[in-house]
C-alpha cells in the first residue's frame, strides 16, 4: 500500500549515493578534479619597451574560465528574484541571458588580477603603481560565443639604484 502514496523508501534514502550503481557524487568528483589540475593555461608574455616600462600580455583560454562561470552562473540562479519565478528557481538558460556577460567579465577580471600578481611576485618586478590595462577594441565579451582571451598591461618597472654613502655599517650623527 506504500507504494501507492508515492515517496521513496527509508533505504533509498539513507544510502550515500556513491554507493548506488550509475550515480556520480559530483561535489566530490569535482573538488578531486579541480584538486588534480592545480596548472592553468594563461599564457603571460612580458615585453620590454623602455628602461623603465615594459608590456605584459595575458591570454586566457576557455578552459580556465568555463567551469568558473557554470558554477557562479548556477550559484547566481540559486539567489536572483526575477518576476515570475519563485526564488531559486529561475531557469539556468534566463540567468545566461541577463547576466552572463556580466559574470563572464567578472570571471575574466577575477583569473586577470591573480595570473599577474602571480606573475610579478614570481618574476620579482617591481613597478611603480598598478598595471594600466591597454585598450583593445576587438575585444567583446559575449558569453554565448565563449573562446580565448588577450589583455595587455602597461607597467612602469621601479628604477633600480644604490647610494653607495649609505651601508648598514655606516654611522650617521645624530641631531640634537
Amino acid at each position: 500500500m506504500a507504494s501507492g502514496r508515492g515517496g521513496s523508501s527509508p533505504f533509498i534514502r539513507t544510502i550515500p549515493d556513491s554507493v548506488l550503481p550509475g550515480s556520480v557524487n559530483r561535489c566530490t568528483e569535482k573538488r578531486f578534479f579541480n584538486h588534480q589540475n592545480g596548472k592553468s593555461n594563461v599564457n603571460i608574455q612580458e615585453e620590454k619597451t623602455g628602461d623603465l616600462s615594459a608590456l605584459v600580455r595575458i591570454q586566457v583560454a576557455r578552459q580556465d574560465y568555463e567551469t568558473k562561470l557554470e558554477d557562479s552562473l548556477r550559484d547566481l540562479g540559486k539567489k536572483v528574484q526575477i518576476k515570475g519565478f519563485r526564488p531559486g528557481k529561475v531557469p539556468k538558460t534566463l540567468v545566461r541571458k541577463m547576466y552572463g556577460n556580466q559574470v563572464l567579465a567578472e570571471q575574466l577580471d577575477n583569473i586577470v588580477r591573480e595570473q599577474l600578481s602571480t606573475f610579478l611576485k614570481e618574476k620579482d618586478i617591481r613597478i611603480l603603481g598598478q598595471p594600466l590595462p591597454q585598450e583593445n577594441e576587438a575585444l567583446t565579451i559575449d558569453v554565448n560565443t565563449p573562446g580565448d582571451y588577450e589583455f595587455t598591461y602597461e607597467l612602469g618597472l621601479s628604477p633600480e639604484f644604490d647610494i653607495p654613502a649609505l651601508s648598514l655599517s655606516t654611522e650617521l650623527p645624530r641631531q640634537r
